[in-house]
C-alpha cells in the first residue's frame, strides 16, 4: 500500500511486494487469508492499494510468516525518489563534520545530495600536514573513485607499511586545463587501506564516491553460514582464474566430470582438464558455448577477465592521461577519469560547459543515477519534469546535483563540473540479467506495479 496512510494502528504493507511474494509462493490471497486468519477483505484491500486499509503489526507478522519472509520484505519504503535533487554550496558546507585521527584534526567531511537509502559522494578537506605520515584506516567493502580536487598535491598511503609504490603523491593539476581537469583519480578495491596528507603547504581536498559493493548480498548471506562452510567456499576460489571456478562449480552441480562432459560434447579431456587448472586458453569460444548450452549457464562466466589494476588493486588515471583523453561529446568538452573492468558501474568525468545560456536542447540521458559537482563558473542546469515541462536551476561553484536514471537534462552557460555515476538505476548486473531474460521488455512492463495473482480469479474462470 503506497501513500500517506495513518500507521498508528500498525504498519504499511506495499501492495506490489505483497502480491510478488504471494505469487512467488504459489499462493492466492484467499489461501493466505485462510492460513493466516487475516480477513480476505483486508488482504484484497491492501493488494489493491487501498490507502484506508489498516493492518496491525501482529497481522502483518502472521502474513509474513505464512510467506516465509520477514515483515521488512513487505513494508512500504518510507521515501519517494525524486527526479532531481539540488544542493547549493551553502547546504553542502552546512554538512561539515570534523574528523580527528592520530591526535590531530585530520579531515573535514561534507555530504553531497542523494535520496534516502542511496549512495552519496563526500568532499574531504585534507588537513594532515606535509611531512607527517598520515594515520592509516582499514579500508571498507565498498569500492570507490577518488579525485584530487586541488589546488595542492596530496601524499597518499595505500598500505599499512610504507613502500615506494604505495606511499607517493596524488597529484593536482597545476598546468594545462587546470580550470576544469583538476587532478589525478583512481579506483580503490574492497578493503584497500587508504589515507592522505598534504604534500606541501597548499590546501587541498578530494571528492570520494564510495558505491555499494556488488559483493554485499553475498557477504550478508555467507555471514549466516558456519565457519566450516565459509572456509570451504573461499577455498574453492582459484585466484584470478574465475572461469575455472565457475566451470568446476557448475560441473559439480549438474553431475558431470571431465570424462562424461567430454564424451557428451565431443570436447577433448585435456582441454577441459587444462581449463579447470587455470589455462584460460585451453577451450575455444565454441567449446564454452557448448558447455553453457548443456548446463544452462551463461558462457560469459568462463571468459578471461580483463584487469587493469596494480598489485594492491588500484586503477589509476594521472592528470596527463586525463588531459590526453580530452574530446568533444555532444555540446560539451569532457576528459576521462579512472575506470576499471572490475567496477563497470563506477565512473567519473571532467566536463566543461560553454554554450548559449538559452540553449534548451536536453542532450543528456543516462541509464543510471548521476551526481554532478560544480567546480567552476555558473552553468545552468535544465531538465524535463515528469509532466513534460522544462525546469531550470542556475548553478555556482560548490553546488551539487543528484539526477535520477532516464531523466532528460543538459547544461548551458559557462562552467566546469565533475560527473560521477554508479549502478543505482540499471547496473551492469541488470544488463546481464536482461540479456538472459525472454521478452525482457514484456517482463519489465508486467512487473511494474504488478498486483495480479498468478492464478485466474474465480470470476475469470
Amino acid at each position: 500500500m503506497r501513500g500517506d496512510t495513518d500507521v498508528t494502528i500498525g504498519i504499511q504493507i506495499d501492495s506490489y511486494k505483497l502480491m510478488h511474494w504471494i505469487n512467488a509462493r504459489k499462493l492466492t490471497p484467499a489461501m493466505v487469508a485462510e492460513r493466516s486468519k487475516v480477513p480476505l477483505e483486508l488482504i484484497e484491500a491492501i493488494a489493491k492499494g487501498d490507502a484506508d486499509a489498516g493492518i496491525s503489526a501482529e497481522q502483518a507478522a502472521v502474513i509474513a510468516s505464512e510467506l516465509n519472509i520477514g515483515v521488512g520484505s513487505l513494508s512500504v519504503d518510507d521515501y519517494t525518489v525524486p527526479d532531481v535533487i539540488f544542493m547549493p554550496d551553502a547546504e553542502v558546507k552546512a554538512t561539515k563534520r570534523e574528523v580527528n585521527r592520530g591526535g590531530i584534526h585530520f579531515y573535514n567531511y561534507y555530504n553531497l545530495p542523494a535520496p534516502k537509502g542511496f549512495i552519496a559522494p563526500v568532499l574531504i578537506d585534507i588537513l594532515c600536514p606535509a611531512g607527517r605520515v598520515p594515520t592509516q584506516n582499514n579500508g571498507h567493502l565498498e569500492p570507490a573513485i577518488t579525485i584530487n580536487l586541488g589546488p595542492g598535491h596530496i601524499q597518499g598511503l595505500w598500505s599499512h607499511d610504507i613502500e615506494d609504490d604505495t606511499y607517493h603523491p596524488f597529484y593536482a593539476n597545476q598546468g594545462e586545463d587546470s580550470d576544469w581537469i583538476l587532478g589525478d583519480s583512481y579506483l580503490e578495491p574492497p578493503y584497500c587501506p587508504h589515507t592522505y596528507a598534504r604534500h606541501g603547504d597548499e590546501p587541498t581536498r578530494i571528492l570520494s564516491y564510495t558505491v555499494k559493493s556488488n559483493l554485499e548480498s553475498l557477504v550478508n548471506v555467507s555471514n549466516t553460514w558456519s565457519d566450516a562452510a565459509h572456509e570451504k567456499f573461499v577455498g574453492t576460489l582459484n585466484g584470478e582464474m574465475f572461469g575455472s571456478v565457475a566451470l568446476r562449480t557448475l560441473m559439480d552441480r549438474h553431475a558431470y566430470d571431465v570424462e562424461t562432459l567430454s564424451a557428451r560434447l565431443g570436447i577433448g579431456d585435456n582441454g577441459i582438464t587444462s581449463f579447470l587448472d587455470g589455462d584460460e586458453t585451453a577451450l575455444e569460444l565454441d567449446d564454452l558455448r557448448k558447455i553453457a548450452g548443456l548446463m544452462g549457464c551463461d558462457y560469459r562466466l568462463f571468459m578471461p577477465i580483463l584487469r587493469n589494476h596494480d598489485r594492491v588493486g588500484r586503477s589509476w588515471c594521472s592528470v596527463e592521461e586525463s588531459i590526453a583523453s580530452k574530446r568533444t561529446f555532444k555540446s560539451y568538452q569532457v576528459a576521462s577519469m579512472s575506470v576499471s573492468p572490475q567496477y563497470p558501474d563506477l565512473m567519473g568525468l571532467f566536463m566543461k560547459v560553454d554554450k548559449r545560456a538559452d540553449d534548451e536542447d536536453l542532450d543528456l540521458l543516462e541509464h543510471s543515477v548521476l551526481h554532478y559537482f560544480v567546480t567552476a563558473g555558473s552553468p545552468v542546469f535544465q531538465w524535463r519534469k515528469p509532466d513534460g515541462s522544462l525546469a531550470k536551476e542556475a548553478l555556482s561553484e560548490g553546488d551539487a546535483l543528484w539526477v535520477n536514471a532516464y531523466v532528460q537534462h543538459s547544461f548551458s552557460g559557462a562552467g566546469a563540473l565533475i560527473k560521477m555515476g554508479n549502478g543505482e538505476g540499471t547496473s551492469y548486473l541488470d544488463h546481464f540479467e536482461m540479456s538472459n531474460t525472454f521478452d525482457v521488455a514484456g517482463a519489465l512492463r508486467r512487473g511494474r506495479h504488478d498486483t495480479s495473482t498468478w492464478t485466474p480469479t474465480a470470476a475469470a474462470e
